[in-house]
């Protein structure tokens, strides 16, 4: 506190932001604790949602690839788009490796 008080800073207004931390910290411990616990039925409704929404995509997923296998272009699109895009990028690379 002798180091800020040399600049300038009135005592008593550190004192108050020392006062502030304090219960500021003990508030962020409050909110995090709720926020992280499992005892929440807000968060396992929405874990629950998301659990039947990537089951249900990943079935029409795999049902369209199968339906429209000799269609390249309608199987594509049925794909995951990040493996896909990862795909491509691994053989730009190749390539480019090949040419070095």
């Amino acid at each position: 506190m002798d180091d800020l008080a040399g600049v300038g800073l009135e005592d008593s207004k550190l004192d108050t932001v020392e006062t502030y931390a304090e219960t500021l910290g003990v508030l962020l411990a409050e909110v995090n604790g709720v926020r992280y616990s499992n005892n929440n039925p807000t968060k396992e409704m929405r874990d629950r949602a998301f659990t039947h929404l990537k089951q249900a995509n990943d079935a029409i997923r795999k049902t369209g690839q199968f339906v429209f296998w000799k269609d390249g272009e309608k199987a594509r699109n049925y794909a995951c788009a990040y493996f896909r895009d990862s795909r491509s990028r691994t053989k730009a690379n190749e390539e480019i490796v090949k040419q070095d």
